[in-house]
């Protein structure tokens, strides 16, 4: 994840999809759904469980 202000990383994943076509970001900030191009979707919370 990119924070473009600052011009810095935020977080980066290890994703077990081949290639990430979409992404979409809830309206609350909380959740990212990407869609890959295996025509499967998963759903990542963004929440840490422990900050």
């Amino acid at each position: 994840m990119w924070n473009w202000i600052e011009g810095v990383t935020t977080h980066t994943w290890r994703l077990e999809q081949p290639l990430i076509c979409s992404l979409a970001v809830s309206p609350d900030g909380t959740l990212v759904a990407a869609g890959a191009s295996d025509d499967t979707a998963i759903i990542y919370d963004l929440v840490p469980e422990n900050p």
